[in-house]
């Protein structure tokens, strides 16, 4: 039913009507373990150093700390329910880190029409539920940027319940102000089932009539639509996804039973998986994807990881050509990258300061670093996300502006210039 990292760099997997299990996949060794779980994990995401879970029925919502030993109902512990009769929610289908909330689609019960967007603190288990958002619709995918929540819906309801509205819409939820509009973006579409946001900052999302398309948030409109033959029949536009993978600055999806790749420069839509495919994620610079039921590993081709580097290493790295792909290592000595070079610097440590200057993309997640992190000059997209920064963090002259993906750092020193908003 579901898949996604989860807070810890590992792969989550929810079951269809379990009896009672989730599934984890360390992404260094690929080791699958099956874990005690809810029924049904309709959705999970990473929300800083916490995995969130959402649970049919009733939307109940659970939050794992990571590091911790996995105990269902401890950790993760519950947070709240929603409920059928409460709020007549049923089914989260989508969740994604809002900053320092998290924030919810759901589709409501049977018989019934009205979605909704939750917003919560897992740390807390404090929310707000907003009904009927889009009113009658249910909300099925949301993507968070700048203190907006933006949102997909679809004309459908519960199971048994028949539509009022014709179109599907999208939404922009202010955090602090609330709704600050909503309007078809798709002529004919009665599902938005799919938003993320590219590397340069842009929306897209995707219709049930095979249109993937760029909503300029800024100006309110669909800026560029691209018919991909790609027509999702459920009502809900479940088993569809998209995501940005930082490794190569392409988009990665699943709809339709399809496994694709966009580029948001070209405008390219590839079919990767052309049957069979249920759902996917992005995690450790590749692709996992599944079916009824086994999960694969799509590893990005050509130049990705042209070298890797594992356990420790002494001395100094340096990256001067290609992409070197460092997971799960230890590096006693200075990290430097040079004009043209990539990096992906994954669940690691470095005892020493990291440079890069010029470099072509930039992806440093989930690692503790004892120096300073200086990125100047990188042509194209650079993550900096979930890490432990011992000294400071400068960031300048950089052609795409440095993201964290929602996952802020711990910087020791300060951080500056376009990293400045990149710490906790």
């Amino acid at each position: 039913m579901s898949i996604a990292e989860g807070g810890d760099g590992a792969v989550y997997i929810g079951a269809y009507l379990s009896p009672g299990v989730m599934a984890r996949i360390d992404t260094t060794t690929d080791e699958i373990r099956q874990m005690d779980g809810p029924e049904q994990a309709d959705a999970i995401t990473a929300h800083g150093r916490q995995t969130v879970i959402g649970t049919y029925p009733s939307a109940g919502f659970y939050a794992a700390e990571a590091g911790e030993t996995w105990e269902w109902g401890t950790n993760p512990r519950h947070l709240f329910t929603l409920g059928r009769d409460a709020t007549g929610q049923d089914r989260p289908r989508h969740l994604t880190s809002a900053g320092d909330l998290v924030a919810a689609g759901t589709i409501s019960t049977y018989g019934e029409l009205g979605g909704a967007l939750t917003l919560f603190d897992p740390g807390t288990g404090e929310y707000e539920v907003h009904r009927h958002v889009v009113p009658d619709q249910s909300v099925t995918d949301v993507a968070y940027a700048n203190g907006v929540v933006y949102g997909g819906t679809s004309i459908h309801g519960g199971l048994d319940s028949t539509p009022t509205q014709e179109t599907a819409e999208l939404f922009a939820w202010d955090i602090e102000r609330g709704l600050l509009g909503s309007a078809p973006v798709i002529e004919g579409a009665e599902v938005i089932h799919a938003l993320a946001f590219d590397g340069a900052g842009r929306l897209w999302g995707m219709a049930d009539t095979g249109a993937l398309f760029h909503y300029d948030t800024a100006a309110g409109e669909v800026a560029q639509s691209i018919d991909t033959g790609l027509m999702h029949g459920n009502i809900w536009g479940t088993q569809s996804t998209l995501e940005l993978n930082p490794a190569d600055g392409l988009m990665y999806g699943s709809t339709s039973g399809t496994l694709f790749r966009f580029d948001p420069q070209s405008a390219e839509v590839e079919i990767l998986v052309d049957g069979g495919v249920q759902r996917a994620a992005v995690a450790a610079g590749d692709v996992f994807y599944t079916d009824a039921t086994n999960v694969f590993r799509y590893h990005l081709p050509g130049p990705q990881c042209e070298r890797e580097i594992t356990g420790t290493h002494t001395g100094s790295v340096h990256v001067d050509g290609g992409t070197t792909c460092i997971t799960g290592a230890t590096l006693e000595g200075p990290l430097t990258v040079s004009d043209g070079a990539s990096v992906v610097l994954v669940g690691s440590d470095l005892e020493g300061p990291f440079r890069a200057d010029g470099a072509a993309t930039v992806t440093v997640r989930d690692t503790t670093i004892s120096g300073p992190v200086t990125i100047n000059r990188s042509t194209g997209s650079v993550v900096v996300a979930g890490n432990q920064i011992g000294g400071p963090l400068r960031c300048s002259a950089n052609a795409q502006a440095p993201s964290d993906e929602d996952v802020p750092n711990v910087v020791d020193g300060p951080a500056s210039g376009q990293c400045a908003e990149l710490a906790d």
